[in-house]
């Protein structure tokens, strides 16, 4: 009887001494997990890509380098890659930021349907707007036959709008989230001491978000040079 006793009590003290440090480390545990798993599902393919890029039949060597930069057509794809994903960047993160101010500081009854509009294209697939370019802005296109137009879709402005259609909203949720974790008071008083609007936003508002502009930046553009659908249909 004694001795199940003792055994009883020591499973109860290892089960509580168990949970306890799950309770103290429970954070570091989950991080360790998702650590783990962003090393076999990312870390491992990147780095096996790399090794096989300076490995050959016969061992290290620069062979696919040297192979990339010798043919025009793969740095070009990348420079015109890089191209695509700047000039994009640029015109999110302006057209984002206007969306964001005007829902979150513009007039009340402007504020829900400009919402609406950034947020119209996560109904569908970025590739869905090449398409629909094509349907509307194409040779026999609608819009080009209603109005008589000569646009040429297919084209790096084309190219251009179907991008930032397809991601307007990921700009627009990132700087209306900044926008609005911001403390009014500031651009409030400014305005109380007659500063004009444009003066606020260049002096107050733009400085103050500037860190989730760049995030939003970052994003928008990792995500524009990642996106093949449309630039294979209209470029």
């Amino acid at each position: 009887m004694e001795e199940a006793a003792i055994g009883s009590i020591q499973s109860r003290s290892l089960w509580y001494r168990t949970r306890a440090y799950f309770s103290r480390n429970l954070i570091n545990i989950f991080a360790g997990a998702l650590f783990a798993l962003l090393a076999i599902f990312l870390l491992y393919p990147i780095g096996a890509v790399l090794v096989k890029s300076l490995w050959g039949d016969d061992g290290f060597t620069l062979e696919f380098y040297q192979e990339f930069f010798t043919f025009t057509v793969y740095y070009e794809s990348l420079f015109n890659t890089l191209i695509l994903g700047t000039v994009t960047m640029i015109i999110l993160v302006v057209v984002g930021f206007c969306f964001a101010y005007l829902t979150t500081r513009g007039p009340l009854w402007l504020r829900k349907p400009l919402k609406i509009v950034a947020l119209l294209p996560l109904a569908a697939p970025p590739y869905i707007f090449a398409i629909s370019s094509i349907t509307l802005l194409g040779r026999n296109g609608f819009i080009n036959n209603l109005f008589n137009l000569d646009f040429n879709i297919y084209s790096w402005t084309g190219v251009i709008a179907a991008q930032c259609l397809a991601f307007l909203p990921l700009s627009f949720m990132m700087i209306e989230n900044v926008l609005n974790s911001l403390n009014p008071s500031l651009e409030e008083t400014a305005s109380d001491m007659g500063a004009s609007e444009f003066r606020i936003i260049r002096s107050i508002t733009i400085p103050l978000c500037a860190p989730g502009l760049l995030k939003a930046a970052l994003l928008v553009f990792v995500m524009t040079i990642a996106e093949f659908g449309n630039p294979a249909i209209l470029g």
